[in-house]
């Protein structure tokens, strides 16, 4: 199996709606159990787990520990869900474990659970890869939810939930408190908890009665031991228990998603790291499509905003860090998800070009252009990605202060990212 194979195999799979973990406890079985000889930060919430994942794997890596880290989903590249230490996993090493675990997913349908799904999959060749190269520590980010995500089979050293907020509602339910239950599956008997700061209080009850019942302490990042806090285009400083750092990831939530990650640094058992070895490895901390910069001329940035709370987050730092700035918005949505909850940032831009994402659940840019023509006249769409983009460079042109932002879905990711790197 070659590593074109391997992704067809992947992708393949079929994608079960989460009834249980038994499936995938008896695959686990199967091929030795590798997740039970590793140690994990568990990572859930609704919006910044990935961002989190980024700054507590580049702080234990520059720490000297041997860091896996496996997050969902992938922005340009397959390979980038599994690396360690800042490494993708390489495409032969994929396509050997892919071939590797084959039988056993025909084993496991054999014995009457069916074979994997394709997170399943990925989750399985994590693990493996995980194990083989010895790493010291993984950070684990879920897909979806957390009580029934494949990632789920583990015993974390540590449980992380970071904002916890409307997405996947015909999945995890329609409110906050049935969403939050669902993230809360992660948090495990006698294991520490840490919690993003901000949440509103129907989550954070949830968190905490159960943190409560499974007698698992819980830590939240101290907001009032937050000063001096700057944000700007290429990033944000801050002060926090007294000591300065730096993030490179722009929008003020960075900075509440990095004390989150220096709360679980510092309550962490077995893993030591200085605060001069957090500071660098947070300004060293790389997430991509999170408000990313990806051309200067004219200014052009991604942000991977899908619901509801990163919408707003967006807009927000789009008001606050560009004031000036005239905003053409590319916007490009899922059919489920639709473009209601930009209505501010489309009201905001002087233009908006919808296009239509690469995924099969991609809403039509005709559609959304219906729908965007309610909030903003100056609209237009393009059904390929790269023709609107052109059509916003022009569009560019006729602004004194213009400013280029495609969001919408992270299925607009790669097609946005690599006509800018292909220029």
């Amino acid at each position: 199996m070659d590593y074109l194979q391997a992704l067809e195999y992947i992708h393949g799979a079929k994608k079960f709606p989460k009834t249980g973990l038994e499936r995938f406890e008896h695959f686990l079985e199967l091929i030795g159990n590798p997740h039970k000889k590793l140690k994990f930060v568990h990572v859930a919430g609704t919006n910044g787990k990935g961002s989190v994942c980024a700054m507590l794997s580049s702080v234990l890596s520059q720490a000297g520990y041997k860091t896996g880290l496996f997050i969902s989903p992938f922005i340009v590249r397959f390979n980038e869900r599994i690396s360690i230490n800042q490494n993708n996993i390489p495409d032969e090493t994929l396509a050997r474990l892919c071939e590797y675990i084959v039988p056993f997913n025909r084993q496991n349908a054999q014995d009457g659970y069916g074979e994997l799904a394709e997170f399943e999959i990925n989750t399985a060749i994590a693990f493996l890869y995980f194990l083989e190269e010895k790493c010291d520590i993984v950070i684990l980010e879920t897909g979806m939810g957390g009580r029934l995500d494949a990632t789920n089979v583990q015993d974390p050293l540590m449980s992380v939930i970071t904002l916890i907020d409307f997405d996947h509602m015909a999945i995890l339910g329609n409110t906050i408190e049935k969403i939050a239950f669902e993230k809360c599956g992660i948090i495990k008997n006698n294991t520490p908890v840490v919690l993003y700061p901000l949440q509103s209080e129907d989550a954070f009850s949830v968190v905490k009665k159960i943190s409560e019942q499974r007698n698992s302490p819980l830590f939240t990042a101290d907001i009032s031991s937050l000063s001096d806090c700057t944000s700007g285009k290429d990033g944000s400083d801050f002060i926090y228990k007294g000591k300065s750092y730096r993030i490179n990831m722009p929008g003020k939530h960075q900075i509440y998603n990095a004390i989150t990650a220096i709360e679980v640094l510092e309550k962490i058992n077995g893993f030591e790291t200085s605060y001069n070895v957090i500071k660098c490895g947070l300004e060293k901390a790389y997430f991509p499509a999170r408000l990313e910069k990806l051309s200067d001329n004219p200014p052009v940035y991604f942000d991977g905003a899908h619901n509801i709370s990163g919408a707003n987050m967006l807009f927000e730092n789009i008001t606050s860090i560009f004031p000036e700035k005239e905003i053409i918005l590319v916007l490009g949505v899922l059919s489920e998800k639709g473009i209601g909850m930009f209505e501010k940032l489309i009201k905001h831009a002087r233009t908006v070009i919808t296009v239509s994402p690469d995924s099969y659940r991609a809403m039509s840019s005709e559609d959304a252009l219906r729908d965007t023509l309610k909030f903003n006249k100056n609209a237009k769409s393009f059904k390929i990605v790269s023709d609107g983009l052109i059509y916003a460079e022009k569009e560019a042109n006729r602004f004194k202060n213009p400013l280029i932002i495609a969001t919408g879905s992270l299925y607009l990711a790669s097609d946005v990212k690599n006509y800018y790197s292909c220029k």
